[in-house]
């Protein structure tokens, strides 16, 4: 399994997106890994207590998303306030129960292109 705190550190990116006259930054945090077909289903049920669990613990997390790419292969964008709140979250989340029960369902973390 690849490390994922390493994939994480290494896919930090800055967008905005503008309303009105408001732009808002937030930071795009991207982890690539794999699936097995007869994990997929418990990975978006034990998705949404992990999205409670982090949000409590984290609340620089805006959004999380999950997306299909293909051949087992799945992304995940974590949309953070700020990349100080996205790295404190990469240093302690995998103290989170609901962190581990959704690793189980994961095979290996690749790095994200």
């Amino acid at each position: 399994m690849a490390c994922w705190r390493c994939s994480i550190d290494a896919s930090f990116g800055f967008r905005s997106h503008q309303r009105g006259d408001q732009i808002d930054v937030y930071v795009l945090e991207l982890a690539c890994f794999r699936a097995q077909p007869q994990h997929v289903a418990a990975l978006g049920r034990r998705g949404a207590p992990l999205v409670r669990a982090l949000r409590a613990r984290f609340p620089g997390l805006r959004r999380l998303e999950l997306a299909r790419i293909g051949e087992g292969r799945w992304l995940q964008l974590g949309f953070w306030d700020s990349r100080e709140a996205a790295e404190a979250a990469s240093n302690e989340m995998f103290d989170l129960p609901e962190m581990s029960d959704w690793l189980a369902q994961v095979d290996e973390f690749a790095e994200a292109v």
